[in-house]
């Protein structure tokens, strides 16, 4: 990966009974210090296609500076009467 260049992200979720509406697809990446995530920023992915029970997701983007990055891939409930969205055991990671 290079500075100003943009890195595809792309994911595909079986979400079984659940519909797109359900989920937020989010990818999460930073600076690793140590081993430790600094300065997350939290990216939505769009929803680029269908296929039987899958939906595909991507996003794109750039570094704005060189330097050691970490990203993953978060799935998170999406339903506006969570009062918690964030619960650790409703969150899957990629």
């Amino acid at each position: 990966m290079q500075v100003g260049t943009p890195l595809v992200v792309q994911a595909v979720l079986k979400p079984g009974s659940l519909s797109p509406a359900d989920l937020a697809v989010e990818l999460v990446f930073g600076r690793l210090v140590g081993d430790e995530l600094a300065d997350a920023t939290v990216i939505p992915m769009q929803r680029v296609g269908d296929s039987q029970g899958e939906f595909r997701y991507e996003v794109a983007f750039k570094a704005a500076e060189s330097g050691t990055f970490v990203y993953g891939v978060r799935v998170r409930p999406a339903h506006p009467l969570l009062p918690n969205p964030h619960v650790l055991a409703l969150l899957k990671w990629a």
